[in-house]
């Protein structure tokens, strides 16, 4: 999109956005886990890369896009890689969510950026 989030960060291997309530924003990364939290909760989408295989939006395996007021919503999604097919294939991708309290959460988080 045009506009980027007007608070995005990158701290190491950590992207983080907060909504913004007056414009649409949208961005892509490489990122093969997807997390959420508000003040009482923690989610974690794990969608991981396959190494080698192309993808789609400029390479992105994981997208986040958030709405302007009044309709308060964000979008985590993942994406997986592009793959011709033809009639009768079949194609299969596998995410995990885990959703926890935010304090039990944020100690995870911290484990996950230590590996």
């Amino acid at each position: 999109m045009e506009a980027l989030p007007a608070d995005l960060k990158r701290e190491g291997r950590l992207v983080s956005v907060t909504r913004d309530p007056k414009n649409p924003t949208k961005i892509g990364s490489d990122a093969g886990t997807l997390v959420w939290m508000d003040k009482d909760f923690y989610l974690q989408i794990d969608s991981p890369r396959v190494s080698g295989a192309e993808y789609p939006d400029q390479g992105s395996s994981a997208e986040i896009y958030t709405n302007p007021d009044p309709l308060q919503y964000i979008e985590l999604e993942t994406l997986g890689p592009l793959k011709t097919m033809k009639v009768g294939d079949k194609i299969e991708r596998t995410n995990r969510y885990t959703l926890m309290h935010r304090a039990e959460g944020e100690k995870r988080l911290k484990q996950l950026l230590k590996d």
